[in-house]
């Protein structure tokens, strides 16, 4: 399904049916590009356009490793490794040049493309930006380093409410702190 898909995306005649799978593919977060077997690009998503800052475009019928420059591109292809052993790659972290000269993190998954028949007519990737995932992870750090704190004092101000309220009953604070109700 995902390779018809992606075939039907490449297509430069687009019948109403393949315009609906290009909004698909262009609404996924993720970055997605194929490439032939000479490692053409014959697809890129708009993710893609996003995270390398090169347009659709520009990226279309040039090799790959001209697009991503990434750190793997001439000697540890993921893509490459993907078509020589058949076997999808997922969640490798690798760092690509985007068009403004910056280096980021990426994360690639990888697989075939086949044809009707099953024959390796190219390969898949889908990429995420990593310096995002990595804000998202200090953001969530921040609030918990942040909420921790808070919740002990609520806990212990909540020990000292249950404390005062224990003390004017009939028990004594010294039986309450022996039972472990007071600090």
């Amino acid at each position: 399904m995902m390779i018809r898909l992606l075939l039907l995306f490449s297509s430069s005649i687009m019948p109403p049916l393949e315009k609906h799978y290009r909004i698909i593919l262009d609404s996924i977060a993720d970055g997605v590009f194929t490439v032939d077997m000479n490692w053409k690009i014959t697809s890129f998503n708009k993710a893609a356009e996003n995270i390398t800052g090169i347009t659709k475009k520009e990226a279309i019928g040039k090799q790959c490793s001209k697009v991503f420059r990434a750190d793997v591109c001439e000697n540890g292809c993921i893509l490459r490794h993907t078509i020589k052993t058949e076997k999808p790659v997922v969640n490798m972290p690798v760092h690509i040049i985007r068009a403004d000269k910056k280096s980021i993190p990426i994360s690639v998954n990888t697989t075939l493309l086949r044809n009707d028949e099953g024959r390796v007519i190219g390969g898949v990737e889908t990429f995420r930006d990593l310096l995002d995932v990595n804000k998202s992870r200090r953001v969530i750090l921040k609030q918990q380093s942040f909420s921790e704190p808070l919740y002990r004092s609520i806990q212990s101000f909540n020990r000292e409410k249950d404390c005062r309220c224990d003390s004017r009953s009939t028990g004594s604070i010294h039986a309450l702190r022996l039972a472990g109700k007071c600090s």
